[in-house]
C-alpha cells in the first residue's frame, strides 16, 4: 500500500510539474503574441499617421494629372456686379471643362491641393470678323454694286492668369471664340499646350526645386 501510494504522489507531482510547466508556456507565448499584437498596431498607427499627413501633391513626384483651381476675384460687397457675375460663369464653363477631360494633363482640385491655379480675369464681347455684303441697285436705269462693310461678328474674349504653387511660374492667356462655351474649351486648350511645354519646370517649381523659367 505504501509503494503504490508512493508512486501515486509521484506520478501526481509530475503531473503537477507538467501542468506548471504548460502553463509557464503558455504564458509566455500569450505575452509574446500581445507585443507582437501592440507592436503591429502601433506601426500601423504610425503607417496611417503619416499617409494622412503626407502632402496633398502627388502630381509632381507621380506624373499625374495637376490639380487645377479656377476661380475669380470676387467682392461680396457687390453681389450684383454684371462683371462679376460674369466671370463666375467663366469659372463655372472652365470647370466643366475639366470635369469633362478637356486635358489630360490637369483634372478638378480645390485651393488647399492645388498645383495650378486659373484666374479668371476678365471676359468681354468684341468685334472679331468683317461682315460683307453686295447690293445689286438700280440708278437710272443701270445696275451697279454697292458694298457695304463692318465689324458685325461677335467675338468672346476670356482673359486668365495661370499661376503655379509656391512658385513665381504664371503666365497670361487670352482666348476668343464665338460662344462663351466654345471660348472655354479653347481656354483650356491653352492652357493644357501651356502646362504640356512646362511640365518639369512645373513640376520643379511646385517642389522647390530647380530653376524657375517659362515658354
Amino acid at each position: 500500500m505504501v509503494g503504490r501510494n508512493g508512486t501515486s504522489t509521484r506520478l501526481q507531482l509530475q503531473e503537477d510539474e507538467g501542468d506548471l510547466v504548460f502553463n509557464r508556456h503558455r504564458a509566455q507565448a500569450a505575452e509574446s503574441l500581445e507585443v507582437t499584437l501592440s507592436r503591429t498596431v502601433a506601426l500601423s498607427v504610425v503607417v496611417l499617421a503619416l499617409f494622412l499627413h503626407a502632402p496633398a501633391r502627388g502630381a509632381q513626384s507621380s506624373g499625374g494629372p495637376f490639380r487645377v483651381y479656377v476661380f475669380t476675384s470676387v467682392d461680396a460687397t457687390k453681389p450684383n456686379d454684371a462683371a462679376q457675375k460674369s466671370r463666375q460663369e467663366s469659372v463655372r464653363d472652365l470647370e466643366q471643362v475639366l470635369r469633362q477631360g478637356g486635358s489630360s494633363l490637369m483634372r478638378l482640385g480645390t485651393a488647399d491641393d492645388a498645383d495650378l491655379t486659373i484666374e479668371v480675369m476678365s471676359r468681354g464681347v468684341e468685334a472679331i470678323g468683317r461682315s460683307v455684303t453686295t447690293d445689286q441697285i438700280d440708278v437710272q436705269g443701270q445696275h451697279r454694286e454697292r458694298e457695304r462693310s463692318g465689324w458685325s461678328v461677335g467675338g468672346h474674349k476670356l482673359v486668365v492668369r495661370m499661376s503655379v504653387a509656391k512658385s513665381d511660374l504664371r503666365q497670361i492667356l487670352t482666348s476668343t471664340d464665338l460662344s462663351w462655351r466654345s471660348t472655354a474649351k479653347l481656354t483650356i486648350k491653352q492652357v493644357h499646350d501651356w502646362v504640356k511645354a512646362n511640365a518639369s519646370s512645373i513640376r520643379r517649381n511646385a517642389t522647390g526645386e530647380g530653376p524657375r523659367t517659362t515658354r
